[in-house]
């Protein structure tokens, strides 16, 4: 199997996808070899992506508490996307979520983040999301 995945993936795609037959079937060779080069990229892109995030927490000089907590953030959000398709919709609740962690005496908030965190953190996901997206 190549196309750049590991064996395990190989045999999860041919599970997944009835390719069962890829050593005989030039056409399910074809897409095996598609899929697993879909799933490196990928991965590949997801890894960059993490690094990007990493230097971003370093440089700003967050602590491993808000770096935690922005990693939250932006795993709640993916899931919010996964299900809407409203850039809207998820920038709302990318904002809900950040002042949530950034305001002093509300009910339901916590103030972790300095409104030039804020401002640096929005920056950043704009930036980032305006790239992949």
């Amino acid at each position: 199997m190549e196309g750049g995945g590991s064996d395990g993936d190989g045999r999860f795609v041919v599970e997944k996808f009835d390719l069962k037959d890829f050593e005989s079937n030039a056409k399910s060779t074809i897409l095996l070899d598609l899929y697993l080069w879909t799933l490196s990229c990928c991965l590949q892109a997801m890894l960059r992506e993490s690094d990007d995030w990493r230097r971003f927490c370093k440089e700003a000089g967050l602590s491993e508490e808000k770096t935690s907590a922005l990693f939250t953030i932006m795993k709640r959000l993916h899931e919010h996307s996964k299900d809407h398709d409203d850039v809207l919709s998820a920038f709302n609740l990318f904002k809900q979520m950040l002042l949530q962690h950034s305001l002093a005496n509300t009910q339901g908030c916590v103030e972790l983040y300095s409104p030039t965190e804020v401002k640096m953190i929005t920056q950043f996901v704009h930036t980032t999301c305006d790239e992949t997206g």
